[in-house]
């Protein structure tokens, strides 16, 4: 079974100033696992402008 680093919601609007010390540790994460040659997947949250999270947060 092959393993995969999954990286979530690692984007600016995502990451509230007392997480951002994270960072470097999930850098390093990925480094680890492209120099061995395994798979790291992202994800990214997108809003539509018809959303319910843009309408009610504006």
């Amino acid at each position: 079974m092959s393993e995969i680093l999954l990286v979530v919601d690692m984007q600016n609007g995502f990451m509230p100033e007392k997480c951002r010390h994270i960072i470097p540790t999930v850098i390093n994460l990925i480094e680890r696992f492209l120099e061995a040659g395994k798979l790291v997947g992202f994800t990214k949250f997108i809003n539509t402008a018809d959303s319910n999270y843009v309408k009610l947060i504006h």
